[in-house]
């Protein structure tokens, strides 16, 4: 390339010292036209898209009741969500398994997922718990009510047990056998029928003690010993009570339900 030859844009070639260019001028000039080569091929679109928020879509929760919920979140870094109920007389939240629930929680330093803790204030009906947080896309989660009450989930005895669903007929062998009646507050349908919970369950905070009382109808066939049971907040399934044998025959063993809960159909 002579002295009045324009290099053309993009094209790199070697110039020799009797150039007008010196030997210091003629690296400028290839870093220069190299540069502007580099440019134009490492420039790119970056699309940045909001995190995400991945609670369950729908929860279902018994009156009286607080259920364990966990949530998904793709973040990272960590950040702080907050869980806002659309209706906090059907279902609060709390942040803590024994915090009481209200009608939003926050919950900080969230990176990989939190856990939630929700409420049942009524029996029927729905509410929508938003889900949010800077920088992510907001989530909704539907509350479906139900009725709540107590039922005797097994029979203990000679070293096993019968788990059955409640109000089904049960057979304790031997006379003067004992045996452990595992009472526990249970998720009904709107037809009061026995529900099996999908999440851990538990008697909400602040509500007050139930008290359940655990019979059988013919004490000349089995009687129940400690049948007197206090369910408090936070609390879930007592087998404190024992059924013990008398003689062979039949009897009913039935529990009495407290004021605020539903009897089982």
């Amino acid at each position: 390339m002579s002295a009045r030859e324009a290099p053309r844009k993009g094209e790199i070639k070697l110039m020799q010292s009797k150039s007008i260019f010196g030997p210091l001028t003629t690296a400028v000039v290839l870093l220069l036209l190299s540069g502007s080569l580099l440019a134009q091929r490492v420039s790119f679109t970056q699309t940045v898209v909001a995190g995400v928020i991945s609670p369950p879509a729908s929860i279902t929760v018994g009156q009286n009741l607080r259920v364990v919920v966990s949530v998904g979140i793709q973040t990272t870094g960590s950040t702080t969500v907050t869980v806002t109920s659309s209706d906090a007389s059907k279902a609060t939240v709390a942040s803590t398994l024994a915090g009481a629930g209200s009608l939003s929680a926050t919950f900080s330093s969230v990176s990989n997922g939190f856990t939630m803790y929700v409420d049942g204030v009524a029996s029927s009906g729905t509410a929508t718990l938003t889900i949010s947080a800077t920088g992510f896309t907001s989530a909704t989660s539907t509350v479906n009510l139900s009725p709540s009450g107590f039922a005797i989930m097994s029979v203990g005895m000679n070293g096993g047990s019968q788990g059955n669903p409640p109000g089904t007929a049960v057979d304790v062998i031997g006379n003067f056998a004992d045996a452990t009646l595992t009472v526990c507050p249970v998720l009904l349908d709107s037809g009061l029928h026995f529900v099996s919970a999908t999440y851990p369950t538990t008697i909400s905070p602040g509500i007050s003690t139930a008290s359940v009382t655990v019979s059988s109808s013919n004490t000349s066939v089995a009687t129940v010993g400690g049948g007197s049971l206090s369910f408090a907040a936070g609390a879930y399934c007592l087998n404190t009570a024992t059924l013990h044998a008398v003689s062979a025959g039949s009897t009913t063993v039935s529990i009495t339900t407290p004021a605020g809960w539903s009897t089982l159909n």
